[in-house]
């Protein structure tokens, strides 16, 4: 019984961890379009189905974000309960060309070269605008977030 117990906990465990980001896993961003295998623009948002470790806020009328900071994730739907914007605060995410929270501003300009649109914020840091992807740098010019938009 223990050993059907065990291989019961062990199949489930390999079903649900690839569902959700991990603190020594690196989940790629995919500028346009979401995070790995994780959530995805468009995608119908249940936010309880991460557990109830987040905050609710509404910015718009009819549009929440949802921050869940043991997983360093911001997510704003729509009232169709779509995904609209996700938002990045962690270094378990990254490009594919390996940018993520902590990189150089210097790293995103080399890889993406010049932003379509940017914009100084009041912590004297920078909003880069690039196809499907935002850079928030700090006044320090180390990426501190990252968001994901179509």
């Amino acid at each position: 019984m223990k050993k059907i117990l065990f291989i019961s906990l062990i199949i489930l465990y390999i079903l649900i961890l690839p569902a959700y980001p991990q603190q020594n896993v690196n989940v790629e961003i995919k500028p346009g379009v979401g995070l790995g295998n994780i959530v995805q623009l468009f995608d119908t948002f249940d936010p309880d189905s991460w557990g109830s470790n987040y905050t609710k806020t509404i910015f718009v009328k009819y549009c929440y974000t949802y921050k869940y900071p043991s997983y360093g994730l911001r997510i704003d739907i729509n009232d169709n309960n779509s995904v609209f914007f996700i938002s990045v605060e962690s270094s378990i995410y990254q490009t594919k060309e390996g940018i993520k929270v902590g990189s150089g501003m210097d790293d995103v300009l080399l890889f993406y070269g010049n932003p379509s649109t940017s914009q100084k914020t009041n912590d004297g840091g920078y909003l880069l605008y690039y196809n499907g992807i935002m850079f928030s740098i700090g006044s320090n010019k180390i990426v501190k977030e990252i968001g994901i938009f179509n």
